[in-house]
Protein backbone atom coordinates (compact mmCIF):
# COMPACT_ATOMS: atom_id res chain seq x y z
CA UNK A 1 0.00 0.00 0.00
CA UNK A 2 2.86 2.20 0.90
CA UNK A 3 4.38 1.53 -2.76
CA UNK A 4 0.84 2.02 -4.28
CA UNK A 5 0.69 6.10 -2.40
CA UNK A 6 4.06 7.13 -3.64
CA UNK A 7 2.81 6.20 -6.95
CA UNK A 8 -0.22 7.86 -7.06
CA UNK A 9 2.02 10.72 -5.69
CA UNK A 10 4.45 10.66 -8.57
CA UNK A 11 1.96 10.32 -11.27
CA UNK A 12 -0.43 13.59 -9.32
CA UNK A 13 3.34 15.43 -10.11
CA UNK A 14 3.84 14.24 -13.68
CA UNK A 15 0.54 15.97 -14.48
CA UNK A 16 1.79 19.41 -13.75
CA UNK A 17 2.69 19.90 -16.95
CA UNK A 18 -0.83 19.41 -17.62
CA UNK A 19 -2.57 21.19 -15.08
CA UNK A 20 -1.10 24.55 -15.46
CA UNK A 21 -2.79 27.61 -15.09
CA UNK A 22 -3.59 29.12 -18.18
CA UNK A 23 -2.04 32.13 -20.81
CA UNK A 24 -4.41 35.23 -21.45
CA UNK A 25 -4.32 37.35 -23.56
CA UNK A 26 -1.99 40.19 -22.55
CA UNK A 27 0.83 42.98 -23.23
CA UNK A 28 4.18 44.42 -22.24
CA UNK A 29 5.86 47.25 -23.00
CA UNK A 30 9.60 47.56 -23.39
CA UNK A 31 12.00 49.82 -22.77
CA UNK A 32 12.49 51.30 -26.29
CA UNK A 33 8.29 51.74 -25.69
CA UNK A 34 7.73 49.28 -28.44
CA UNK A 35 4.42 47.25 -27.10
CA UNK A 36 4.20 43.23 -27.64
CA UNK A 37 0.99 41.71 -27.94
CA UNK A 38 0.89 38.28 -26.48
CA UNK A 39 -0.37 35.48 -24.61
CA UNK A 40 0.78 36.22 -20.55
CA UNK A 41 0.74 33.19 -17.90
CA UNK A 42 -1.69 34.69 -15.11
CA UNK A 43 -0.35 33.91 -11.80
CA UNK A 44 -2.60 35.81 -9.90
CA UNK A 45 0.50 37.09 -7.61
CA UNK A 46 -0.01 37.39 -4.15
CA UNK A 47 3.98 39.24 -3.96
CA UNK A 48 4.37 41.49 -6.74
CA UNK A 49 6.41 39.91 -10.01
CA UNK A 50 9.61 40.48 -10.71
CA UNK A 51 9.52 38.77 -13.69
CA UNK A 52 6.80 37.04 -16.10
CA UNK A 53 6.16 34.23 -18.50
CA UNK A 54 4.67 34.68 -21.97
CA UNK A 55 3.87 33.21 -25.63
CA UNK A 56 2.78 34.40 -28.75
CA UNK A 57 0.98 31.95 -29.39
CA UNK A 58 -0.84 28.06 -27.67
CA UNK A 59 1.91 26.41 -29.77
CA UNK A 60 4.64 28.27 -29.51
CA UNK A 61 7.58 28.62 -27.22
CA UNK A 62 7.08 30.16 -23.87
CA UNK A 63 10.01 33.06 -22.57
CA UNK A 64 10.45 35.03 -20.06
CA UNK A 65 10.50 38.77 -19.36
CA UNK A 66 12.32 40.21 -16.53
CA UNK A 67 11.63 44.01 -14.71
CA UNK A 68 14.54 44.90 -16.78
CA UNK A 69 13.73 44.95 -20.12
CA UNK A 70 9.68 45.97 -19.73
CA UNK A 71 8.39 49.03 -18.34
CA UNK A 72 4.81 47.62 -18.03
CA UNK A 73 2.76 44.43 -18.63
CA UNK A 74 -0.87 43.83 -18.61
CA UNK A 75 -3.91 41.11 -19.12
CA UNK A 76 -7.06 41.81 -20.55
CA UNK A 77 -8.25 44.69 -19.23
CA UNK A 78 -8.22 43.21 -15.03
CA UNK A 79 -4.37 42.97 -14.25
CA UNK A 80 -1.79 46.31 -15.13
CA UNK A 81 1.90 46.14 -13.40
CA UNK A 82 3.99 49.59 -14.15
CA UNK A 83 7.78 49.51 -13.17
CA UNK A 84 8.94 52.64 -11.27
CA UNK A 85 12.68 54.11 -9.75
CA UNK A 86 10.92 54.35 -5.94
CA UNK A 87 11.81 55.22 -2.44
CA UNK A 88 10.40 52.10 -0.51
CA UNK A 89 10.25 51.87 3.23
CA UNK A 90 10.27 47.87 4.04
CA UNK A 91 9.96 48.96 8.23
CA UNK A 92 8.32 45.77 9.47
CA UNK A 93 4.99 45.84 10.75
CA UNK A 94 5.96 42.92 13.47
CA UNK A 95 5.52 43.92 16.83
CA UNK A 96 8.66 41.95 17.86
CA UNK A 97 10.52 43.68 14.78
CA UNK A 98 9.53 47.26 15.53
CA UNK A 99 12.16 50.22 14.49
CA UNK A 100 12.78 53.17 17.66
CA UNK A 101 12.72 55.37 14.47
CA UNK A 102 9.22 57.44 13.62
CA UNK A 103 10.43 58.34 10.10
CA UNK A 104 10.35 55.58 7.71
CA UNK A 105 13.61 54.61 6.54
CA UNK A 106 14.14 54.56 2.43
CA UNK A 107 15.92 52.52 -0.11
CA UNK A 108 15.73 53.27 -3.57
CA UNK A 109 14.49 50.35 -5.73
CA UNK A 110 13.14 49.23 -9.16
CA UNK A 111 9.72 47.57 -8.89
CA UNK A 112 6.84 46.27 -10.77
CA UNK A 113 3.89 48.70 -9.19
CA UNK A 114 0.70 47.19 -9.27
CA UNK A 115 -2.09 49.88 -10.59
CA UNK A 116 -4.81 50.02 -8.50
CA UNK A 117 -6.55 53.09 -9.50
CA UNK A 118 -5.41 54.59 -13.34
CA UNK A 119 -6.86 58.33 -13.29
CA UNK A 120 -5.55 61.75 -12.85
CA UNK A 121 -4.16 60.83 -9.23
CA UNK A 122 -3.24 57.10 -9.48
CA UNK A 123 -2.76 54.87 -6.50
CA UNK A 124 -0.32 51.63 -6.84
CA UNK A 125 0.22 48.78 -4.82
CA UNK A 126 3.17 46.41 -3.58
CA UNK A 127 3.12 43.29 -1.56
CA UNK A 128 5.95 41.23 -0.55
CA UNK A 129 5.56 38.67 1.89
CA UNK A 130 4.14 40.53 4.94
CA UNK A 131 4.84 43.97 3.70
CA UNK A 132 2.19 46.25 2.31
CA UNK A 133 2.57 49.36 0.58
CA UNK A 134 1.02 52.07 -1.54
CA UNK A 135 2.22 54.69 -3.56
CA UNK A 136 0.44 57.30 -5.21
CA UNK A 137 0.93 60.19 -7.61
CA UNK A 138 -1.24 63.48 -8.97
CA UNK A 139 -0.87 64.21 -12.59
CA UNK A 140 2.84 63.84 -13.84
CA UNK A 141 4.20 64.03 -10.38
CA UNK A 142 7.09 61.82 -9.32
CA UNK A 143 5.69 59.09 -7.65
CA UNK A 144 5.76 58.78 -3.70
CA UNK A 145 5.18 56.00 -0.94
CA UNK A 146 2.04 56.69 1.08
CA UNK A 147 3.49 56.64 4.55
CA UNK A 148 1.77 54.61 7.29
CA UNK A 149 4.90 53.23 9.79
CA UNK A 150 4.13 51.32 13.09
CA UNK A 151 7.19 52.32 15.55
CA UNK A 152 7.78 51.74 19.63
CA UNK A 153 8.13 54.76 21.72
CA UNK A 154 10.89 55.60 24.30
CA UNK A 155 8.77 54.04 27.06
CA UNK A 156 8.30 50.77 25.17
CA UNK A 157 4.57 51.82 23.54
CA UNK A 158 3.57 50.98 19.62
CA UNK A 159 2.84 54.26 18.10
CA UNK A 160 2.16 54.65 14.31
CA UNK A 161 3.08 57.74 11.73
CA UNK A 162 0.49 58.41 9.33
CA UNK A 163 1.86 60.63 7.45
CA UNK A 164 -0.05 59.07 4.52
CA UNK A 165 -3.32 61.36 5.75
CA UNK A 166 -1.24 64.75 5.37
CA UNK A 167 0.27 63.64 1.82
CA UNK A 168 -3.47 63.10 0.37
CA UNK A 169 -4.64 66.07 1.95
CA UNK A 170 -2.22 68.42 0.63
CA UNK A 171 -2.49 66.96 -2.84
CA UNK A 172 -6.37 66.41 -3.06
CA UNK A 173 -7.66 69.67 -2.71
CA UNK A 174 -11.39 68.98 -3.98
CA UNK A 175 -14.77 70.44 -2.54
CA UNK A 176 -16.07 66.57 -2.26
CA UNK A 177 -13.03 65.91 0.47
CA UNK A 178 -13.05 67.57 3.96
CA UNK A 179 -10.78 66.81 6.86
CA UNK A 180 -12.78 64.22 8.09
CA UNK A 181 -12.99 62.59 5.20
CA UNK A 182 -8.77 62.18 5.70
CA UNK A 183 -8.48 61.87 9.41
CA UNK A 184 -11.15 58.87 9.53
CA UNK A 185 -8.89 57.13 6.43
CA UNK A 186 -7.68 53.87 6.73
CA UNK A 187 -4.35 52.59 5.24
CA UNK A 188 -6.18 49.78 3.43
CA UNK A 189 -7.10 48.68 -0.59
CA UNK A 190 -10.54 49.66 -0.25
CA UNK A 191 -10.68 52.73 1.94
CA UNK A 192 -7.99 54.24 -0.26
CA UNK A 193 -9.53 53.52 -3.50
CA UNK A 194 -13.01 54.87 -2.25
CA UNK A 195 -10.69 58.41 -1.38
CA UNK A 196 -9.18 58.20 -4.97
CA UNK A 197 -12.48 57.38 -6.85
CA UNK A 198 -13.77 60.56 -5.18
CA UNK A 199 -11.26 62.89 -5.64
CA UNK A 200 -10.62 61.92 -9.70
CA UNK A 201 -14.43 62.33 -9.97
CA UNK A 202 -13.97 65.54 -8.36
CA UNK A 203 -11.70 66.49 -11.68
CA UNK A 204 -14.15 65.01 -13.85
CA UNK A 205 -11.11 62.61 -14.72
CA UNK A 206 -11.72 59.04 -16.24
CA UNK A 207 -11.14 56.83 -14.33
CA UNK A 208 -9.81 52.89 -14.61
CA UNK A 209 -10.50 51.03 -11.84
CA UNK A 210 -8.08 47.96 -11.80
CA UNK A 211 -9.14 46.58 -8.37
CA UNK A 212 -10.97 43.35 -8.50
CA UNK A 213 -12.19 42.42 -4.68
CA UNK A 214 -10.38 39.01 -3.87
CA UNK A 215 -12.90 36.67 -1.06
CA UNK A 216 -11.97 33.08 -0.25
CA UNK A 217 -14.18 30.47 -0.98
CA UNK A 218 -15.83 28.73 2.37
CA UNK A 219 -16.10 24.88 1.36
CA UNK A 220 -17.90 21.92 3.14
CA UNK A 221 -17.37 18.18 2.25
CA UNK A 222 -18.65 14.93 4.10
CA UNK A 223 -15.71 12.73 4.09
CA UNK A 224 -16.07 8.60 4.42
CA UNK A 225 -12.59 6.28 4.24
CA UNK A 226 -11.31 2.98 4.06
CA UNK A 227 -8.36 2.50 6.53
CA UNK A 228 -5.48 0.16 6.45
CA UNK A 229 -3.71 0.47 9.98
CA UNK A 230 -0.82 -1.77 11.19
CA UNK A 231 0.32 -1.73 14.75
CA UNK A 232 3.28 -2.86 16.90
CA UNK A 233 4.09 -2.42 20.47
CA UNK A 234 7.39 -3.70 22.44
CA UNK A 235 8.54 -3.35 26.15
CA UNK A 236 12.16 -1.90 25.72
CA UNK A 237 12.89 -3.22 29.39
CA UNK A 238 11.73 -7.06 29.19
CA UNK A 239 11.41 -7.40 25.59
CA UNK A 240 7.92 -8.34 25.37
CA UNK A 241 6.89 -7.27 21.34
CA UNK A 242 3.55 -7.42 20.28
CA UNK A 243 2.25 -7.54 16.60
CA UNK A 244 -1.37 -6.65 16.39
CA UNK A 245 -0.80 -7.38 12.41
CA UNK A 246 -3.39 -5.01 10.28
CA UNK A 247 -7.26 -3.87 10.65
CA UNK A 248 -9.06 -2.81 7.65
CA UNK A 249 -11.69 -0.46 9.00
CA UNK A 250 -13.72 2.70 8.06
CA UNK A 251 -13.80 6.35 9.03
CA UNK A 252 -16.44 9.37 8.88
CA UNK A 253 -15.83 12.58 9.04
CA UNK A 254 -16.33 16.07 7.48
CA UNK A 255 -13.54 18.67 5.81
CA UNK A 256 -14.04 22.70 5.89
CA UNK A 257 -12.16 24.07 3.91
CA UNK A 258 -10.76 27.84 3.22
CA UNK A 259 -9.85 28.53 -0.25
CA UNK A 260 -6.91 31.43 -0.28
CA UNK A 261 -7.92 34.55 -2.55
CA UNK A 262 -4.74 34.52 -4.68
CA UNK A 263 -2.65 32.70 -7.15
CA UNK A 264 -5.85 31.46 -8.92
CA UNK A 265 -7.77 29.73 -5.85
CA UNK A 266 -5.13 26.97 -5.96
CA UNK A 267 -4.08 27.08 -2.07
CA UNK A 268 -5.98 26.28 1.19
CA UNK A 269 -6.61 25.76 4.66
CA UNK A 270 -8.02 22.40 5.53
CA UNK A 271 -9.58 21.65 8.86
CA UNK A 272 -10.89 17.66 8.72
CA UNK A 273 -12.54 15.94 11.78
CA UNK A 274 -13.05 12.28 11.72
CA UNK A 275 -13.37 9.51 13.75
CA UNK A 276 -11.34 6.29 13.02
CA UNK A 277 -10.98 3.16 14.96
CA UNK A 278 -8.56 0.43 15.25
CA UNK A 279 -9.23 -3.29 16.63
CA UNK A 280 -7.17 -6.44 16.59
CA UNK A 281 -6.60 -9.63 18.55
CA UNK A 282 -3.36 -11.76 19.55
CA UNK A 283 -4.78 -15.22 20.64
CA UNK A 284 -2.64 -17.79 22.57
CA UNK A 285 0.29 -15.20 22.68
CA UNK A 286 2.84 -16.88 24.59
CA UNK A 287 6.30 -15.70 26.15
CA UNK A 288 8.50 -16.63 29.09
CA UNK A 289 7.00 -13.73 31.41
CA UNK A 290 3.50 -15.45 31.06
CA UNK A 291 2.68 -18.51 33.69
CA UNK A 292 -0.29 -19.61 30.22
CA UNK A 293 -0.93 -18.54 26.57
CA UNK A 294 -3.12 -15.27 26.82
CA UNK A 295 -5.22 -13.48 24.35
CA UNK A 296 -3.95 -9.79 24.02
CA UNK A 297 -6.35 -7.20 22.61
CA UNK A 298 -6.41 -3.78 21.35
CA UNK A 299 -9.10 -1.44 20.90
CA UNK A 300 -7.98 1.89 19.74
CA UNK A 301 -11.08 4.47 18.90
CA UNK A 302 -10.59 8.48 18.25
CA UNK A 303 -11.59 11.77 17.01
CA UNK A 304 -8.50 12.70 14.29
CA UNK A 305 -8.16 16.73 13.46
CA UNK A 306 -5.83 16.95 10.36
CA UNK A 307 -5.35 20.42 9.81
CA UNK A 308 -3.12 21.87 6.98
CA UNK A 309 -2.66 23.03 3.33
CA UNK A 310 -4.17 21.98 -0.09
CA UNK A 311 -2.56 22.68 -3.31
CA UNK A 312 -5.10 22.31 -6.31
CA UNK A 313 -4.00 21.37 -10.28
CA UNK A 314 -6.16 22.73 -12.04
CA UNK A 315 -7.29 20.15 -15.33
CA UNK A 316 -10.33 22.38 -15.92
CA UNK A 317 -13.84 23.95 -14.92
CA UNK A 318 -14.84 20.65 -13.55
CA UNK A 319 -11.54 18.14 -12.62
CA UNK A 320 -8.43 19.25 -10.41
CA UNK A 321 -6.12 17.26 -8.96
CA UNK A 322 -4.59 18.42 -5.53
CA UNK A 323 -1.96 17.18 -2.63
CA UNK A 324 -2.04 18.24 0.72
CA UNK A 325 0.00 18.04 3.58
CA UNK A 326 -1.17 17.87 7.47
CA UNK A 327 -0.59 17.66 11.05
CA UNK A 328 -2.92 14.95 12.64
CA UNK A 329 -4.32 16.15 15.83
CA UNK A 330 -5.81 13.12 17.69
CA UNK A 331 -8.63 12.73 20.87
CA UNK A 332 -8.89 9.35 22.01
CA UNK A 333 -12.07 7.63 23.09
CA UNK A 334 -11.46 5.55 26.17
CA UNK A 335 -8.78 3.12 24.47
CA UNK A 336 -6.53 0.30 25.75
CA UNK A 337 -4.40 -2.25 25.18
CA UNK A 338 -6.15 -5.30 27.23
CA UNK A 339 -3.89 -8.20 28.50
CA UNK A 340 -6.96 -10.43 29.86
CA UNK A 341 -6.58 -9.66 33.33
CA UNK A 342 -2.38 -11.00 33.40
CA UNK A 343 -1.44 -7.94 33.82
CA UNK A 344 -2.88 -4.16 33.83
CA UNK A 345 -4.24 -3.05 30.44
CA UNK A 346 -2.02 -0.10 28.75
CA UNK A 347 -4.00 3.05 28.24
CA UNK A 348 -3.91 4.59 24.91
CA UNK A 349 -2.59 7.38 24.87
CA UNK A 350 -3.34 10.14 21.95
CA UNK A 351 -0.64 10.98 19.88
CA UNK A 352 -0.06 13.34 16.56
CA UNK A 353 1.49 12.85 13.69
CA UNK A 354 2.18 14.06 10.05
CA UNK A 355 0.05 13.13 7.30
CA UNK A 356 0.06 13.38 3.31
CA UNK A 357 -2.54 13.02 0.84
CA UNK A 358 -3.30 13.39 -3.06
CA UNK A 359 -6.26 13.02 -4.54
CA UNK A 360 -8.27 13.67 -8.20
CA UNK A 361 -11.94 16.22 -7.54
CA UNK A 362 -14.21 16.06 -10.53
CA UNK A 363 -17.32 19.15 -9.65
CA UNK A 364 -18.84 17.78 -6.20
CA UNK A 365 -17.39 14.49 -5.66
CA UNK A 366 -13.68 13.65 -4.35
CA UNK A 367 -11.58 10.72 -3.76
CA UNK A 368 -7.85 10.66 -1.89
CA UNK A 369 -5.32 8.71 -0.67
CA UNK A 370 -3.25 9.64 2.20
CA UNK A 371 -0.19 8.20 3.94
CA UNK A 372 -0.21 8.79 7.28
CA UNK A 373 3.09 8.98 9.14
CA UNK A 374 4.40 6.88 12.57
CA UNK A 375 2.01 7.83 15.22
CA UNK A 376 2.83 7.04 19.41
CA UNK A 377 -0.01 5.90 21.17
CA UNK A 378 1.86 4.60 24.51
CA UNK A 379 3.45 7.85 25.07
CA UNK A 380 2.87 7.82 29.05
CA UNK A 381 4.91 4.66 29.56
CA UNK A 382 8.43 5.11 29.26
CA UNK A 383 9.09 1.28 28.64
CA UNK A 384 6.83 1.31 26.00
CA UNK A 385 7.28 2.36 22.48
CA UNK A 386 4.64 1.59 19.44
CA UNK A 387 4.33 2.08 15.90
CA UNK A 388 0.77 2.84 14.41
CA UNK A 389 0.77 3.92 10.69
CA UNK A 390 -2.23 4.08 8.61
CA UNK A 391 -2.91 4.19 4.61
CA UNK A 392 -6.79 5.43 3.82
CA UNK A 393 -8.66 5.99 0.75
CA UNK A 394 -10.86 8.83 1.66
CA UNK A 395 -14.59 9.50 -0.55
CA UNK A 396 -15.97 13.10 -0.19
CA UNK A 397 -18.89 14.99 -1.25
CA UNK A 398 -18.72 18.75 -1.60
CA UNK A 399 -22.49 20.69 -0.22
CA UNK A 400 -20.99 23.87 -2.48
CA UNK A 401 -18.92 23.77 -5.85
CA UNK A 402 -15.60 25.15 -6.41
Amino acid sequence: MKILFWTIIFVVFSFQSIAQIKFEQGYFVKNDLDTIKCLIKNLDWKDNPKFFKYKFSDTSEVKTASIDSVMEFGIQETVKYKRFDVEIDRSSEQVNLLSLDKAPIFIKEKLFLKVLIESNANLYYYEDGNLRRFFYNVSHQPIKQLVYKSYRTANDLIATNESYKQQLWASFQCSLIDIEDIKKLNYSTQALISLFIKYNTCKSAQIHNYFQQRKGKLLFDVKAGLRYSTLLIQNDVSGLFFDFGSSLTGSIGFSGEIVLPFNKNKWSIIVEPSFQYFSSIIKNSYDQSFLRPIDISVNYKSIEVPVGLKHYFHLNKKSKLFINALYVLDFQLKSKVDFSSYREDLLVTSGNNFALGTGFLYNRYNIEFRYHFQRQVLSRYMNWNSKYQTIAVILGYRFKKS
